[in-house]
Parts: structure tokens; C-alpha cells; sequence
């Protein structure tokens, strides 16, 4: 299997089911998949609720993980991102609503609220815009990796479990995968040119 596919599918009728199982105000509600990821998939939920809800008004979207490997953020999320929230300059995504284990599906899920933008390779912001853009960034990573911050999780959190920044972790394996894309892509470039 390749090292990203998927471990756990969960399609629009699988999702729609546990969302609305596990938390009956959404019910009724429109849900579609916005997205998807190497750990995640990801759906929309939006317009009117169902009997007894109280955020009417609100789109929710949920994460469900792809892979046992994800688990671990996964959880960190559920924990953090409500702790944090309120100390950053800009909205982030909050876990209020958290999907247990169900209807075969073995892993915790989450819905946040919508947080409405744009990504900013697609706003086409021009220059004088960017630089506004870029000191919010700035201050919500500032903000992020503030003392305050590392304090409230001094501890408690892993130190980079991917390894993201050990040479002598990532070495090796970019050598690897740009051999194999290099591998490949000759491949493909044989079958595509056969006169060669």
C-alpha cells in the first residue's frame, strides 16, 4: 500500500450519518465534502437545522482521519486548539463538537465552526494588500510560539513527532523519494517517447 493512502474511507452517506447521529441538532442540514487530505477528510455542514438547534445561523466543518497515524494530532487538536484559541490574533478551527467511534467507523472525529476566507494563493491580494496579510501571519505566529504559550504546554506536548526537523530523519528519506520520482518519471518518459 502507498505509504499515503487511506486506512478509513469515510464517504458523504457515512459522514452525514455520524454528524447527525452524534449530534441531532445538525440534522437535516445540507453536508458535502470540501476537501481532502493525506489525514483527513473533511465536511461542510450549513443551512437550516433541525429540531432544537441552536446554531442555525452556523456552517460546521468536520475532520475525520484517514489514517492511524493521524490519531495522535488528532487528539492533540481535540486537547489544544480550545486552549489556545482565545490567546491568538486570528480565529483558528475549535473542536467544540467531537464524534466518538461509531457505525464502524474506530477513530474520534471533530466539528469546528467555519471560519468564512479565502486561502491566499486564490485571493489574488495585490502587493499593498500581501504585506497587511503577511503582518497578521507574522503576529499570529509571533503570537503562536510566544512564551505564554510554550509555558501552557511545557511538558505536555511531543517535541515534533514527525521528526519534521531531524536531518538525519529527513535526509535520507528525500533522497529516497527523489530517487524513486526520478525513477518514474524516466519510466514515464520512456513509455512516452518510445523513438528514444
Amino acid at each position: 500500500m502507498p505509504e499515503w493512502s487511506p486506512e478509513r474511507v469515510v464517504d458523504l452517506e457515512h459522514a452525514t450519518r455520524l454528524i447527525c447521529s452524534q449530534f441531532p441538532s445538525l440534522r437535516g442540514r445540507s453536508v458535502r465534502r470540501l476537501a481532502e487530505g493525506w489525514d483527513n477528510t473533511v465536511y461542510l455542514v450549513e443551512g437550516a437545522g433541525g429540531a432544537g438547534g441552536g446554531d442555525v445561523d452556523r456552517a460546521w466543518v468536520f475532520r475525520f482521519p484517514r489514517r492511524e497515524l493521524a490519531l495522535p494530532g488528532v487528539r492533540r487538536e481535540i486537547e489544544w486548539l480550545p486552549l489556545i484559541a482565545g490567546r491568538l490574533p486570528l480565529p483558528i478551527p475549535v473542536p467544540d463538537l467531537v464524534g466518538e467511534p461509531a457505525d464502524g467507523y474506530p477513530w474520534p472525529f471533530w466539528g469546528a465552526r467555519l471560519i468564512e476566507g479565502t486561502e491566499l494563493p486564490q485571493a489574488g491580494l495585490p502587493d499593498a494588500q500581501r504585506v497587511g496579510a503577511a503582518t497578521q501571519v507574522g503576529a499570529f505566529l509571533a503570537a503562536l510560539h510566544s512564551p505564554g504559550l510554550a509555558q501552557i504546554a511545557a511538558g505536555r506536548l511531543p517535541v515534533d513527532p514527525m521528526g519534521r526537523a531531524d536531518p538525519s530523519r529527513r535526509v535520507p528519506m528525500a533522497r529516497e523519494r527523489l530517487d524513486r520520482l526520478a525513477r518514474e518519471l524516466v519510466h514515464v518518459d520512456a513509455v512516452a517517447d518510445p523513438v528514444h
